[in-house]
Order: C-alpha cells, then sequence, then structure tokens
C-alpha cells in the first residue's frame, strides 16, 4: 500500500502531462492552424472552424460570434490532413470565386496566411480543393 499510493500519484501526473497544452481559443495559438468553413446565403451566417496543429478544433458561428471547443482530432490525423494540404500546393493556389453562398479554406502556418474561397456553382474549382473541405467537414459532423 505504501509504494502503491507515491505510484499512483506519479501516474496521474506523468499522464496529465502527456496531454500537452490546451488552448482556450484559436486566436491564442500562434502555431499551424487550418480555419475552414461555409456561409452566406439569406441570412449571411457563417460557420467556422479552427483546427490547430495539436488536434483541438474550435466551432465559430457569426451570428452569436460563440466560440466553443468541439471534439478534435488525434495528431495522426491532424499530421494527415496538414500534409494533404502541402502536398496539393494549397498554398500556391488562387481561388477566389465568391457567389450567394461560399466555402472556404484558410491555412495559416503561424506567420502567414492563405485563404481559398468558392462558392458552389463556380464550375472551375480544383476538385482537391473541394474534397479537401468536405473531408475536413466530416471531422465536424463526429461532435454532432
Amino acid at each position: 500500500m505504501r509504494i502503491f499510493l507515491p505510484l499512483l500519484l506519479m501516474l496521474s501526473f506523468l499522464s496529465w502531462s502527456c496531454k500537452g497544452t490546451q488552448y482556450a481559443s484559436p486566436a491564442e495559438y500562434n502555431k499551424e492552424k487550418i480555419i475552414f468553413g461555409a456561409g452566406g446565403g439569406f441570412t449571411g451566417k457563417y460557420e467556422t472552424y479552427s483546427l490547430l496543429s495539436n488536434g483541438q478544433l474550435f466551432y465559430k458561428n457569426s451570428i452569436s460570434e460563440q466560440e466553443s471547443q468541439v471534439a478534435g482530432l488525434s495528431k495522426k490525423e491532424t499530421k494527415a490532413i496538414l500534409k494533404k494540404l502541402k502536398d496539393m500546393g494549397f498554398d500556391d493556389m488562387n481561388v477566389e470565386k465568391n457567389g450567394n453562398y461560399n466555402y472556404f479554406i484558410e491555412h495559416n502556418d503561424g506567420e502567414n496566411s492563405h485563404k481559398c474561397s468558392w462558392a458552389d456553382d463556380k464550375q472551375d474549382v480544383p476538385a482537391s480543393l473541394k474534397e479537401l473541405h468536405k473531408t475536413l467537414m466530416a471531422f465536424t459532423k463526429m461532435d454532432k
């Protein structure tokens, strides 16, 4: 019993310290992140998600301006998405084809930011960009 309590305390501390830093808001995170979402239309409402490179995922509604953390991604999933973003040459894409209802992805590496946005009715948007957006949005549905 004497050994058990100190061992339990040590394991608890190690478990807690291995989780890494958790952030309360994407605004305070100065490392790599992907901001994505959609909105517009009659209401002008935008739903924005911020995926931090540590896997945390945040949601913000443009009408209420409320921001909350939702279920995040594993570090492996997050790394795979960031790799896909780089492999497809996202930061070199020039896509700004807005319409009534828009979709967007923004990559912020901590220093520089690049954004692509498009509407459903725009035919000349790269399929890889639409597919990445669809993949990102699928992760947001896992929380609901």
